[in-house]
């Protein structure tokens, strides 16, 4: 994972079996991390040392205000 700030940090490894010929892997992941900041981090995809692919999220903070004086 790719903070806002620029640090990094090893989530955790899984394993999948890529069988090819169009078959491949799906994953449902549900993790915590220690959120000190707002922003956009990213989690990285990697295989055998490779970035196959980046998601971001979007962490923002709440507004404090209500919809009701915003009007």
């Amino acid at each position: 994972m790719r903070f806002p700030s620029g640090a990094t940090k090893d989530l955790t490894d899984w394993e999948a079996e890529l069988k090819g010929e169009g078959h491949g892997s799906s994953y449902t992941l549900k993790f915590g991390f220690d959120a000190r900041e707002f922003g956009l981090y990213w989690i990285d995809v990697i295989w055998e040392g490779e970035v196959l692919t980046s998601i971001p999220l979007m962490l923002v903070e709440k507004s404090t205000q209500s919809a009701a004086t915003e009007s």
